[in-house]
């Protein structure tokens, strides 16, 4: 081992010295003049000299020496002569021939026994090959080193290589295994469920058939014991239950009629033509006071509503005859024999007239409430109320078009309407300035106006309404692009207690009318600001000092930021805000529903669609609002980590996912925690498969809305799969999917409570499938135009109110 070593330090040396002479050889590092000197000289001669200087001077440090030698054949040229000796390196005291002379010189000798010259230059030249042999004996030395080093170092690189490939085999075989054990758990968990499926379904059958064939041996039964008679002997009568004694009717009659109170007017006749005691359950005054024949106006008559009137007209308060296109005036006089009635809608009837209204006004003089939208009111008719209803309190004209300010005027004369509350004038763009001026002055009391979708209404009709008009508490103006801040400012001065501010589409309202109401209206709850572009956030910090605000709406308003939305919900509206619309500001980021989380502990309704910045993390964020009941998030920039966070919301009953890049995965995850799901959106996710609709019809069987448009990877199982796990549907949108009549065959033979169904852009699906079904859905859109996908179109999910949505809760 000590050999070696040496041999090994040896060999390092002599491959320094290699390394050195050859960056002698190659002239590197030396200045252009020294290199220019030794090209022109005998490179041997210098090669020689310098070897013999070094074997003969053997000094301590070899490069220095060189580099001073031939520094000192630069720096002095004179002092060598053109042709190098091959001792001039080495200093005279050294040199061999005088080392020579003073060895054998002796003081006993003459000079006659002193060596020849040819002598010498023999021995020199036997000193000079010997040495010479050294020098190529050295090099043959080295050049093994070299050779073992490499030899040695080639021998390592290849263990090392084949050890790192032993043990990437062994990291990529642990991690196969890993996951082939992963597998073969999730195939068996996988086949456990199946297993569990198939038999509930197997027992799930099993039982229905054993209740079948229980039920009819029990009819067999009470028939033979009860009625005892034989086949062909007794009347046409109920006998599974004795005549009262069903599970209805052994019920105390307070809760039976309470029970009867949820049906529709053709469901309570149908339950009175079951037994005797349904009947008498039936005829309760109490199930007659509120009646609402609206579902089926399409086919009622007037000797039908004679007969209702004739037997219950002393009963009647609530009367709604919505959509009954199919009544003549005839109809509407006998509705003055009601004489107890306070609630009449008569909303898109056609047969409405002048002596029809008459004999209502004058013979139903306690009528409290009173719609007339869509249907032809004339001048008279509003006289003819202004003079005889004298206790109305609500009167809806929207979109009655055929009356003018001079049937207003008459509100000043009479003595009716002088107690309204509420008025709906949406629509009548025959208004003019006079018109709402005699509205301002005839009704004193009035506390909500609505002028919906009148673009004409300048600013002087609202200035001339509100200086005659101070109790308004809500007011509604969507539609009215040409108001101004003008008209909003005496608005708010006029109006102080006003709780209700709805715009809409306004490009002229500003900040400044928002700092008016902000500083005049301390009452204000909710502010419905759709679509006005010039609102930035220097007009929301002035609504962030108010109090009450529980519903703002921002939608499309693009120059809000997140700034403007800090100064809603970090001050005295955050803990009260319960609903909130972004929809389309561009501006909102993450940082929105950080804060949202934060301070907005009671929001239930937030619809974020189109906010591009708003990611994964800021809908994760939305996890901790434990009260949140309806989110959209169309349009947003989600992945599938976003959506599965939702799931966290056990609370939340109507969802929008459209235009999301959403897969599979993610809605599985997700629709295990949203039981309570009603309304979901997932229209132009075009990633989604049939296996997403089978986990949500699975975990969410309380939908009633059910939007997949524009889903081209969906086939006849999703129908399939609503059909079998959501009972309760009521609409559902399967447009530009790739259904078939099969499809509509499973949705006809099991979703008894479908009320519409889009299917657009269905080209497998025929006409003859459409009209089977129409039989049992009574709204069908169907075409057969060729599907486009990734269209800019939006879908507008439907908002539920704010109040309905708190009394449902």
């Amino acid at each position: 081992m000590a050999r070696e070593r040496n041999l090994t330090n040896s060999s390092s040396q002599e491959v320094a010295l290699h390394e050195g002479m050859q960056s002698l050889v190659s002239l590197e590092g030396y200045s252009p003049e020294l290199r220019k000197y030794l090209e022109g000289h005998k490179w041997p001669s210098v090669m020689e000299a310098l070897f013999s200087g070094l074997a003969v001077m053997v000094p301590r440090d070899p490069w220095v020496f060189i580099e001073n030698k031939l520094q000192e054949v630069h720096s002095s040229q004179t002092s060598y002569p053109t042709d190098i000796e091959w001792d001039c390196f080495i200093d005279p005291d050294l040199k061999p021939v005088r080392s020579f002379f003073q060895g054998i010189r002796d003081p006993y000798m003459d000079d006659t026994d002193l060596p020849s010259e040819s002598l010498l230059e023999v021995a020199f030249d036997f000193r000079r090959r010997k040495l010479y042999g050294l020098c190529f004996y050295g090099w043959i030395r080295f050049h093994e080193l070299i050779k073992f080093e490499r030899a040695e170092e080639k021998r390592k690189t290849s263990f090392a290589e084949g050890h790192h490939r032993s043990r990437l085999k062994r990291i990529i075989l642990t991690k196969w295994h890993k996951y082939a054990v992963l597998k073969s758990h999730r195939r068996e968990k996988a086949m456990a469920v199946m297993n569990n499926v198939f038999q509930f379904h197997a027992k799930k059958r099993i039982f229905k058939a054993w209740l079948t064939d229980t039920v009819e041996s029990r009819k067999a039964n009470l028939f033979f014991q009860n009625r005892g008679r034989t086949e062909g002997e007794g009347e046409e009568e109920d006998w599974f239950y004795p005549d009262g004694q069903d599970p209805i009717s052994l019920l105390p009659l307070d809760i039976a009629i309470k029970i009867f109170s949820y049906l529709g007017v053709p469901s309570v006749c149908r339950c009175a033509q079951v037994c005797r005691a349904w009947k008498d359950m039936s005829e309760d005054a109490r199930l007659w006071n509120k009646v609402d024949l609206s579902p089926i106006g399409h086919y009622l008559t007037d000797s039908s509503l004679l007969q209702l009137f004739n037997k219950w007209r002393p009963f009647l308060g609530h009367l709604s005859l919505q959509k009954c296109v199919l009544l003549t005036s005839d109809s509407f006089k006998y509705i003055g024999q009601c004489q107890n009635l306070q609630d009449l809608n008569l909303s898109e009837c056609q047969g409405i007239t002048d002596e029809a209204i008459k004999s209502i006004a004058i013979s139903c003089s306690g009528l409290f409430y009173l719609n007339l939208s869509y249907c032809y009111v004339t001048d008279s008719i509003i006289r003819l109320l202004t003079k005889y209803c004298r206790s109305l309190n609500y009167l809806s004209l929207s979109n009655c078009t055929q009356f003018t300010g001079k049937g207003l005027q008459s509100i000043l004369a009479g003595e009716g309407c002088r107690k309204l509350v509420y008025l709906d004038l949406s629509a009548c763009v025959q208004l003019s300035t006079e018109a709402l001026l005699f509205i301002g002055q005839g009704c004193p009391i009035l506390h909500t106006l609505t002028l919906d979708d009148i673009t004409d209404l300048v600013d002087e009709s609202i200035i001339n309404f509100v200086t005659h008009c101070h109790t308004l508490r809500h007011f509604s103006l969507l539609g009215s692009s040409s108001l101004t801040d003008r008209a909003f400012k005496h608005l708010a001065l006029e109006n102080r207690k006003l709780k209700t501010f709805k715009v809409e589409n306004n490009d002229h309202i500003s900040d400044l009318s928002l700092r008016a109401l902000a500083k005049s209206c301390r009452d204000l709850q909710v502010v419905y600001l759709a679509g006005c572009t010039k609102i930035s956030d220097q007009g929301l910090k002035s609504l962030g000092h108010l109090k009450k605000i529980h519903s703002l709406n921002l939608a499309d308003c693009s120059r809000v930021s997140d700034a403007g939305v800090r100064y809603i919900v970090e001050h005295n509206s955050g803990p009260v805000l319960r609903e909130l619309n972004l929809t389309n500001c561009a501006k909102i980021s993450d940082v929105t529903p950080l804060r949202i989380a934060q301070h907005c502990r009671n929001l239930m309704y937030l619809n974020l669609s189109f906010c591009e910045h708003i990611s994964d993390t800021g809908v994760e964020l939305l996890t901790q609002l434990s009260n949140l009941v309806d989110l959209d998030v169309t349009g947003c920039s989600l992945t599938d980590l976003g959506v599965i966070a939702l799931g966290q919301n056990k609370k939340l009953m109507h969802l929008g996912l459209s235009e999301v890049d959403v897969t599979d995965d993610a809605i599985i995850k997700m629709a295990k925690g949203l039981n309570n799901l009603q309304i979901i959106n997932l229209s132009c996710c075009e990633a989604l498969t049939d296996a997403c609709v089978q986990a949500l019809a699975f975990n969410c069987q309380l939908l009633i809305k059910v939007y997949l448009a524009a889903c081209p990877h969906l086939g006849d199982s999703t129908a399939k799969y609503l059909a079998q796990g959501c009972t309760w549907v009521q609409h559902i949108d399967l447009s530009g999917t790739s259904i078939t009549d099969q499809a509509l065959r499973h949705l006809g033979k099991s979703c008894h409570h479908l009320t519409q169904l889009d299917i657009l852009s269905c080209v497998h699906v025929t006409k003859e499938a459409v009209v089977k079904l129409q039989k049992i859905c009574p709204s069908v859109n169907y075409n057969t135009d060729p599907p486009q996908y990734n269209m800019p179109a939006r879908e507008d999910m439907p908002e539920l109110p704010m109040e309905s949505l708190l009394n449902r809760l």
